[in-house]
């Protein structure tokens, strides 16, 4: 997959132009991506833990978000991982979310709540932020996820 670019170039760092956020692992060490991309998932979406499924010196990640009244749109490019939130991690969130993964490319598992739905590309999937989930992908991909708070 060619890594196309999000709204605009993606920086290392986050950034924030007119209320649009943009990271990047593009220019962080090899040893340094994966555990950035996991800082950049936490603070933007849920507490959660990811893995590479890809080498690491071909992971890549980036997101473009905004937010838009209380909720969070985001665009995000990257390559094959595993996501999983976990009962200790949820303890460490202030908010109840939902979030909506909308496939763009490539494939995705989502399992919770003992069942799994696996997205291709114009499939969506609505889950909750407050009980344990894991989102797996294989390959590079494409999603646009939505954060919505549950209340």
């Amino acid at each position: 997959m060619t890594h196309a670019p999000l709204a605009t170039a993606a920086p290392t760092t986050p950034t924030d132009r007119a209320g649009l956020i943009e990271v990047s692992t593009e220019a962080h060490r090899e040893r340094d991506k994966i555990a950035f991309w996991a800082d950049m998932v936490c603070q933007h979406f849920v507490p959660a833990e990811c893995n590479s499924v890809a080498a690491l010196a071909s992971f890549y990640g980036a997101m473009a978000l905004r937010q838009v009244g209380r909720a969070n749109v985001a665009q995000i490019v990257a390559g094959g991982q595993q996501v999983t939130r976990t009962a200790r991690l949820m303890a460490k969130a202030s908010e109840e979310y939902f979030l909506v993964n909308i496939q763009r490319v490539g494939r995705s598992g989502l399992t919770q709540d003992g069942r799994r739905a696996q997205l291709e590309p114009g499939d969506m999937a609505l889950f909750s932020g407050t009980r344990t989930f894991q989102l797996s992908f294989d390959c590079d991909f494409a999603q646009t996820v939505l954060t919505v708070p549950a209340h």
